[in-house]
């Protein structure tokens, strides 16, 4: 092949023998191709439709954040076992 034709272009090399252990679970199948993933993630990024975080995530995290933080509380007396009193 000529180095024109590959010229402003993304080229993946990569194997789909499963005795090359790069099969991995995903959304789309037990086994899909580590090459193919990697395909799919250059595909979203380059046509905008790669999967983003929600805008209510942070919600969610900032309720899980105190939440956490509101269990340590009850549960921690704040004192270390080895220091004496």
């Amino acid at each position: 092949m000529a180095a024109r034709q590959l010229e402003g272009k993304i080229v993946l090399v990569g194997s789909s023998a499963p005795g090359l252990f790069d099969l991995r679970a995903t959304p789309a199948g037990a086994a899909t191709p580590g090459v193919e993933t990697h395909a799919n993630l250059i595909a979203g990024l380059l046509d905008g439709t790669l999967k983003h975080r929600p805008d209510c995530a942070l919600g969610y995290e900032w309720a899980q954040f105190t939440g956490a933080g509101c269990h340590r509380d009850r549960h921690w007396d704040g004192h270390r076992s080895d220091v004496r009193r």
